[in-house]
């Protein structure tokens, strides 16, 4: 992946939060200034940390929701710091979707199992650092090789086929590439990449060009979102990034990152698990607005939790149906809405099958790595008669794919010894895969998702890969996590733990990647939190 210090996609999210920050103050300022291209952001009249005083009903106890990656390593920055929390997951296990399927036992197969959820590790730098921390092995994630078999356009085609079928895609991206570097809103191809934000990659690509690299639907983000995931993932003519370095996979399972943390001394406090939260709202009872009442279900029983914060790292999705009380409904309330209700998630369908053999090795096919094929998508099926339909469907295509071995249906469909089939869109604990903008959504939701909460005092952060430029990835839930505990910190005066976290290993999740969030910017965030609709309006320093 490009440096992080050079992202993108960073300094694009970097560049629309100082937009939207700039625009707030401007709302709220007494008189009003003009800032321009340059985003300038006023100095506001704010004691220095070490001037203010600890609200003395500030307790050091706050509620973390859901306990998969992003959620266990909020638990580990808070052990770090010495805070104590509650970590309520709804599943009878962690992992999110850190998740993994094991087969029954079976001695003599070396990989008896599949990830579920995530699979892979591009090379950024918080996730990297939690499995050297952890000391997982690692090794090179293979992607394919020339002559892997893939399907399209109702024929068995070669990878290097698909390469040439994908020059439209480079063609429709490389343009907005040339000339990008270091001061987005500048740059003509920056702001002409921009004006793409409001457009589907489907609406402008030829359609044949999706179905020859990535699932269905994914085009129907913004075009804006596909030239960074290029920038990030494939492009290697950049200036910044002469050689993409490999991607990796965890040696084991994945769900082994978050059950590794769990099990041993990296965090203060296990997670209670079988414990859903249904609602975050406001201590009606706390006039200074400091506590949160977190309602959550535990043995069929509902229970009450005072928290001084919640860190809410499950998806949207999940949010929208718990009961957020009155939130929202003071200053703006409709990005934070309109995000948390609409925001797309794709839905990431998988099916694993084990074989007796590996019947598909040949010569020139040694490793397979990544096929494609661009029929419709395997749906997820739960009942006896549905499963023998999806297997004869993913047989059936799996043999017209290797069409270059001569095998009939039911050389495979012997060799079947099990499966297992899940779509993340039908699970109710995270109700879709990843966050997936849709046109216009990334520049318009992001900001505001990046903030905490409406009307919560900055008290309920919004936490996961969602909130994050990176989304879609386990770093960027790692991303977040820092940067939000970083706000939470300069929200309750807490300087020198601040100052500790950024000094840890934690840290480098703030200052490896100071295009993604400035800490001028957590400032404002913060000061903007505290402002209710009844407060005078701020006053600059000249």
């Amino acid at each position: 992946m490009a440096d992080q210090n050079r992202s993108l996609r960073g300094q694009y999210g970097a560049h629309i939060v100082r937009k939207s920050v700039v625009k707030e103050f401007q709302r709220r300022c007494k008189g009003n200034f003009e800032c321009g291209d340059s985003l300038w952001l006023p100095t506001y009249k704010m004691p220095h940390q070490n001037d203010l005083e600890r609200d003395p009903s500030f307790k050091e106890e706050v509620c973390i929701v859901s306990a998969g990656a992003s959620g266990v390593y909020l638990a580990m920055m808070l052990s770090y710091l010495g805070i104590s929390y509650d970590l309520f997951e709804a599943r009878g296990d962690v992992g999110g979707r850190c998740s993994t399927y094991r087969f029954p036992d079976d001695p003599e197969c070396a990989h008896n199992c599949y990830d579920v959820g995530a699979t892979n590790v591009p090379a950024m730098a918080p996730t990297l650092a939690v499995i050297d921390k952890l000391k997982f092995p690692t090794a090179e994630y293979y992607l394919g090789n020339a002559t892997a078999p893939n399907w399209s356009n109702h024929a068995s085609i070669t990878s290097s086929a698909i390469n040439t079928a994908l020059e439209p895609l480079e063609n429709a991206i490389k343009p907005f590439l040339y000339g990008i570097g270091t001061m987005p809103g500048l740059i003509p191809d920056f702001k002409r990449w921009l004006q793409k934000s409001g457009q589907s990659g489907r609406s402008i690509l030829d359609s044949r060009v999706s179905s020859h690299c990535s699932g269905t639907g994914l085009f129907d983000q913004a075009f804006s979102e596909s030239v960074v995931d290029w920038y990030d993932f494939d492009y290697s003519g950049s200036p910044f990034d002469p050689k993409l370095p490999p991607w990796i996979r965890v040696e084991g399972v994945m769900d082994n990152f978050v059950k590794t943390v769990c099990s041993d001394d990296w965090i203060a406090t296990p997670p209670k698990l079988n414990t859903q939260v249904t609602g975050i709202v406001m201590n009606p009872f706390d006039p200074s607005g400091q506590s949160v009442n977190v309602t959550y279900l535990s043995n069929r029983s509902q229970e009450v939790v005072i928290s001084s914060a919640v860190f809410n790292s499950t998806t949207l999705g999940c949010l929208s149906q718990m009961d957020l009380g009155d939130l929202l409904s003071q200053h703006d309330p409709f990005p934070q809405w309109t995000a948390i209700r609409s925001l797309s998630y794709d839905s990431a369908a998988k099916v694993a099958i084990k074989f007796k053999t590996a019947w598909w090795i040949n010569e020139g096919n040694e490793q397979i790595g990544w096929s494609i094929d661009d029929r419709f998508p395997y749906p997820c099926y739960s009942s006896p008669d549905s499963e023998a339909q999806l297997m004869q469907l993913v047989l059936k295509n799996l043999v017209d794919m290797c069409d270059n071995i001569a095998i009939t249906y039911d050389f495979p469909a012997n060799q079947v010894i099990g499966h297992h089939a899940f779509a993340w869109a039908n699970d109710p604990y995270t109700a879709g895969a990843f966050a997936l903008f849709g046109p216009g959504q990334f520049a318009s939701l992001y900001p505001y998702i990046f903030r905490p909460l409406n009307g919560s005092n900055n008290k309920i952060m919004l936490c996961g890969e969602a909130a994050s430029a990176h989304h879609a990835w386990i770093s960027g839930e790692l991303y977040n996590d820092a940067t939000s505990l970083y706000q939470f910190l300069l929200d309750n005066e807490m300087e020198s733990t601040a100052a500790t976290l950024k000094s840890s290993w934690f840290g480098g999740s703030i200052e490896d990647i100071p295009d993604e969030m400035k800490e001028d910017d957590m400032h404002a965030i913060v000061q903007l939190g505290k402002w209710k609709p009844t407060d005078p309006k701020f006053e600059w320093e000249e």
